[in-house]
């Protein structure tokens, strides 16, 4: 079928480029000789004796200077036209190209139907022996795919308004791996990953748009005043988070030592985990594995953070615990402090950060809070008084400025 799919291509190609072909004839790339003037047999020649006043010579220079132009002119004239006749072309291959893409993901769509929505297992049963060659084409449609995603236009997320998105956009870029511009790019539009990933939010309401972890206002203190579809972006933001200290935005990014096998990815998966998935190298299938496995968490769990990774209550990543205090963790720790780092300068979390502000949440076990904390505690041991105490000297009551007519 990618054969057929090619195939189709390369007609559409060549009927678009023959179509094209008649508008203008291609230049010729031999050299036409000078126009050779022959006098007829019963007349005079044409030309007059060199003995004839310099008038006829004057008006030959003139005519053949004319002439000169003329044929520039033309020459021009052609140039533009055949420059305009390959851009057609080429606008014509592009448009070909594009319908053939689709059109193979749509003959692999109808091909594999019938085996959707069975278990893999049973699909490469059912399949029989041509399983492994409708599996190929689908893993070809899927990467073309996937292209033409990541190729399609920067968009503003619905619902955010314009200079808020733009203001978020100047935040990702001060905060964040480079690479997570796929996300969201400097003007706040969010990128084919970004499309991809809240538009999955979207459809997981429950877990994310409607739901409030018990632990939130930690994290993003105006979370549970936020409107749904701020709530959302604050995920997809969530996740860039979590991509930028796990792999740095690389969908190519791996770690050999993972505890079981290699983890993989913007999200540094496991295949176990994802089972679902083709290529974990693939940033959407990455994208979709970890909104599936965020949301099941969010589900079984009242908070975002937790403080394991086993059991219900657990987590997969390590950016997402919260025993900073537990030194067998080793650098999973300073994932984690990390991708809170970035997690608290949602814009909408506060609404008083500016581009790229926004500070750590203190830890009780850093050197570099204890400050804050020890003012956390100076303010606590300032009690109110009690009420058998009666207050110094209360305070005088002011007369308006101006009286009440």
């Amino acid at each position: 079928m990618r054969y057929l799919a090619g195939f189709s291509y390369i007609l559409t190609l060549s009927l678009s480029m023959s179509t094209h072909a008649q508008i203008l004839p291609a230049p010729s790339t031999t050299t036409t000789a000078a126009p050779t003037i022959t006098a007829p047999a019963t007349t005079a020649p044409i030309l007059p004796a060199p003995a004839a006043t310099t008038t006829t010579s004057s008006a030959l220079t003139t005519q053949t200077s004319a002439m000169d132009v003329w044929v520039q002119n033309m020459r021009n004239s052609y140039a533009t036209a055949a420059a305009a006749q390959a851009e057609a072309a080429n606008t014509a291959a592009s448009r070909a190209a594009r319908n053939a893409m689709i059109g193979a993901g749509l003959q692999v769509l109808f091909t594999a139907c019938p085996y959707l929505n069975a278990a893999p297992s049973a699909q490469k049963s059912a399949m029989g022996k041509d399983g492994a060659k409708i599996q190929k084409v689908a893993d070809d449609t899927d990467a073309i795919m996937d292209k033409i995603a990541d190729q399609n236009e920067f968009v503003y997320a619905d619902s955010i308004d314009v200079g808020t998105a733009t203001l978020i956009g100047r935040d990702v870029k001060a905060t964040m791996a480079p690479s997570c511009d796929r996300f969201m790019n400097e003007d706040g539009k969010m990128g084919g990953w970004g499309q991809k990933a809240l538009s999955l939010i979207k459809g997981k309401p429950s877990s994310f748009g409607e739901n409030i972890p018990g632990d939130i206002k930690q994290w993003c203190p105006n979370y549970p005043k936020m409107s749904s579809s701020q709530r959302e972006l604050f995920w997809v933001w969530a996740m860039m988070s979590m991509a930028s200290s796990e792999a740095s935005c690389d969908a190519g990014a791996k770690n050999v030592n993972a505890p079981n096998g290699t983890a993989m990815g913007l999200f540094q998966l496991e295949y176990n985990k994802c089972p679902k998935a083709r290529d974990l190298y693939n940033a959407n299938d990455n994208i979709e594995c970890a909104v599936d496995l965020l949301a099941k968490e969010l589900e079984n769990r009242d908070d975002l953070m937790t403080p394991t990774s086993k059991g219900k209550e657990g987590t997969y990543w390590g950016p997402l615990r919260s025993d900073d205090w537990n030194k067998k963790r080793g650098g999973d720790i300073k994932g984690a402090r990390k991708t809170r780092a970035i997690m608290v300068k949602y814009r909408y979390c506060t609404g008083e950060h500016k581009p790229g502000e926004g500070a750590e949440l203190p830890d009780s076990t850093s050197e570099e809070t204890k400050p804050a904390v020890d003012e956390a505690k100076d303010a606590k041991s300032q009690k109110a008084p009690k009420k058998s105490q009666k207050p110094s000297q209360a305070p005088k009551k002011q007369e308006p400025l101006i009286q009440s007519i």
